[in-house]
């Protein structure tokens, strides 16, 4: 795709292949991965690829205990999926599922106002989010 010249396909195979780094428990790979797409998702529209990046960095922010952080993250691709209508596909599913019920148990009552502010948040201030170190 890079020799195609096409950022948008850059952008989104990035992404998979964070995705698939996060399967294989590689957390730096993944991290190195979404990063880069989202700098390119940065100068384009490319929703979908930032949907799934940003579900990336929520899973990885989970993981190491950032909970508040994570739920934010969630509620900002919760929010673009459903402004694009991009349906949650089954892997994204089942990657939530697996660290989104600790995170909630983590920041307890406040878990819902957390997802919320996420969901408000404009692609741009997710994005920052997202790359926050």
């Amino acid at each position: 795709m890079r020799d195609l010249g096409d950022p948008s396909r850059v952008a989104n195979s990035l992404a998979n292949l964070g995705m698939l780094a996060l399967y294989r428990g590689d957390e730096l790979e993944a991290m190195e991965r979404f990063t880069e797409s989202m700098r390119i998702v940065e100068t384009l529209d490319a929703p979908r690829s930032l949907v799934e990046c940003l579900e990336g960095f929520a899973c990885i922010a989970a993981r190491r205990g950032h909970a508040e952080r994570a739920l934010r993250l969630a509620g900002a691709a919760a929010g673009i999926r459903e402004s694009i209508g991009m349906p949650q596909p089954p892997w994204s599913r089942k990657l939530e599922e697996g660290w989104m019920p600790d995170a909630r148990r983590r920041v307890g009552p406040a878990a819902a106002r957390a997802r919320e502010e996420g969901r408000k948040l404009a692609p741009e201030q997710a994005i920052a989010l997202a790359l926050e170190s």
